[in-house]
């Protein structure tokens, strides 16, 4: 996980109509804004933005990891729920045909219990595609 605050600076949209933030930092978070910057053009990561002068953000900012991966668990069930709710497939057997998928992907052997953090992220950034998608073929998006 990279941390790192952050002040939004500007947006464009793509003809596409993807937007692309710009968003600047303090020297001092070089290293890890270089995590980001040295990996390869089109690296997807999941975004987290919490505004410094709300009540979560003083909540994150003491979170531990263990904190932090259930946090993630949680998203990550409920955004089978919603998945599960748009296609309107059984909630048992959404969950494993996600599970099955993942399985494919090396994501897991047995269980999402297995997933550590970056795991949890992974799974979030394929579940909010899979239901972008949905949305967007049921005109919903």
């Amino acid at each position: 996980m990279i941390i790192f605050p952050g002040q939004f600076e500007s947006f464009r949209t793509r003809g596409n109509g993807d937007r692309i933030l710009s968003i600047s930092t303090y020297s001092k978070y070089a290293r890890e804004v270089s995590m980001v910057t040295n990996d390869e053009i089109g690296t997807e990561y999941l975004i987290v933005m919490i505004p410094t002068s709300s009540k979560e953000a003083e909540e994150f900012r003491d979170e531990t990891l263990e904190e932090s991966t259930e946090r993630f668990r949680k998203r990550m069930n409920s955004l089978i729920n919603t998945y599960s709710e748009l296609t309107e497939i059984d909630g048992k057997l959404c969950r494993e045909t996600i599970k099955t998928e993942l399985k494919g992907r090396g994501l897991i052997r047995e269980s999402t219990k297995e997933l550590d953090l970056q795991g949890y992220v992974q799974v979030i950034a394929i579940l909010n595609e899979k239901i972008y998608e949905r949305k967007k073929n049921t005109g919903t998006a």
